[in-house]
């Protein structure tokens, strides 16, 4: 499985705060879609699967508010339908 890092090396992106200044100003929307584009190349390439979904939703949901939590489930339902 790839993390951050890979991540950053296939993007030309070299740090986090690299890869914020890259999408700073773009809308909720155009992330969601640059996410659900990256979601779908991963799986189709055998990175991205249920198991790292899941894990990723168990680690991060405990530290969200009821309205994050929500968005979060929208989210990874698109990535799962992706």
């Amino acid at each position: 499985m790839k993390d951050f890092k890979d991540y950053l090396k296939n993007k030309q992106e070299t740090t986090p705060e690299d890869f914020l200044q890259s999408r700073q100003g773009k809308s909720e929307s155009e992330l969601y879609a640059e996410l659900l584009e990256t979601a779908a190349k991963s799986k189709r390439d055998g990175t991205l699967n249920e198991e790292s979904i899941s894990a990723f939703e168990q680690t991060v949901e405990p530290m969200l508010n009821e309205a994050q939590k929500a968005k979060l489930k929208e989210l990874l339902e698109k990535i799962r339908g992706c």
